[in-house]
């Protein structure tokens, strides 16, 4: 996320307008990534002390770690009146409790980003079910623990399934005599997740008849989610892929406006979406799948963050420029500059 601020404030992307933020709020790119190297240093380290150095289980040193992050983050939310943490975890809770919120752009911003910290949220759950088992090398394919991972890779789908139909509920009078792709796009994005949701039942299916029948649903519905997704950030989400870029001959499959002068990245960008998207289909080699040492999941989910970072990048420059997501009045949108303190003789 250091990295998305940093790229905004140079091309002069005013995310903070997007966001719905206070100037006050704004925090520097810097001041964000040393909190996120703290917070890797803290995960390193804190361990392997009550692990090494006081003869703790590895168990009891992770949930221990686990609990020293909260408190953390809880402590730093407090203190701080202000900043990019007390509003995120803010929206966290209004993403928490949807549908029963109007959606801004900063809740269903939240909510992409938690589609893609699945595995995240799967540690979480092993992290809960091995701290009180003796034999953590096995609890991970207790079934059990299984189908709590797999129930909660569901969650941040089902949230912004309901953000979906929210948005449908309130812009659907506003967007009526829109064409036919604007009118229906929340029902179209609510399909996506859905796809999603039905690739989660059909692992759960798989998982619990291990049959080729099953094995092929989830291939089948894992194509269309993957094919599904992809497409939508390339013609929704970043708003390339367009046909007839008025006024600009040259925007070959991209979009009238773009704020990055060299097109090669938006095609590269475009590239790197798609391989990323269908990485997946390594999950199918059962040499792979049934790795005990979870390595191509780690690398996989490394990955996943990778994307969703140049994601989130041209998301934001989209709604920046063309106001794709409705979220404004006007098409008119502030410059990002920081007000200079007055200085009084």
């Amino acid at each position: 996320f250091a990295v998305d601020v940093y790229q905004w404030d140079m091309h002069r992307i005013n995310h903070i307008f997007i966001f719905d933020m206070q100037m006050k709020d704004a925090t520097p790119s810097s001041n964000i990534a040393l909190f996120g190297l703290a917070m890797l240093i803290a995960v390193l380290a804190v361990p392997g002390t009550f692990w090494l150095v006081f003869g703790l289980s590895l168990q009891t040193s992770m949930a221990m770690l686990f609990f020293s992050v909260v408190l953390a983050v809880a402590y730093m939310t407090l203190k701080f009146k202000h900043g990019y943490l007390r509003f995120l975890l803010g929206r966290l809770l209004v993403l928490l409790s949807a549908p029963f919120h109007a959606v801004r752009f900063p809740d269903f911003f939240l909510g992409d980003q938690l589609t893609s910290h699945t595995y995240l949220l799967q540690q979480f759950v092993l992290l809960a079910y091995c701290a009180g088992e003796s034999e953590c090398a096995t609890c991970h394919t207790a079934p059990k623990t299984v189908w709590a991972a797999l129930a909660i890779t569901a969650v941040p789908y089902w949230l912004r399934l309901m953000q979906c139909f929210r948005r449908l509920k309130d812009e659907w009078y506003q967007r009526r005599h829109m064409p036919f792709v604007d009118r229906w796009s929340h029902a179209l994005n609510a399909g996506k997740y859905s796809m999603s949701l039905l690739v989660v039942v059909a692992k759960m299916l798989e998982y619990a008849y291990d049959t080729g029948a099953t094995f092929g649903i989830y291939v089948v519905f894992a194509t269309i989610a993957a094919t599904y997704a992809c497409a939508w950030d390339f013609y929704m989400d970043w708003g390339l892929l367009r046909t007839k870029a008025q006024g600009n001959k040259d925007h070959f499959l991209l979009r009238s406006n773009l704020a990055l002068p060299h097109h090669s990245v938006y095609y590269g960008a475009m590239i790197f979406n798609l391989g990323l998207r269908v990485l997946w289909v390594g999950t199918l080699i059962p040499q792979i799948h049934l790795d005990e040492k979870q390595v191509y999941p780690l690398v996989l989910a490394i990955l996943e963050v990778l994307r969703r970072c140049h994601w989130n990048f041209f998301r934001v420059e989209n709604e920046h420029l063309n106001n794709c997501g409705q979220f404004r009045a006007t098409h008119l949108i502030p410059l990002p500059i920081r007000d200079e303190p007055e200085h009084h003789d």
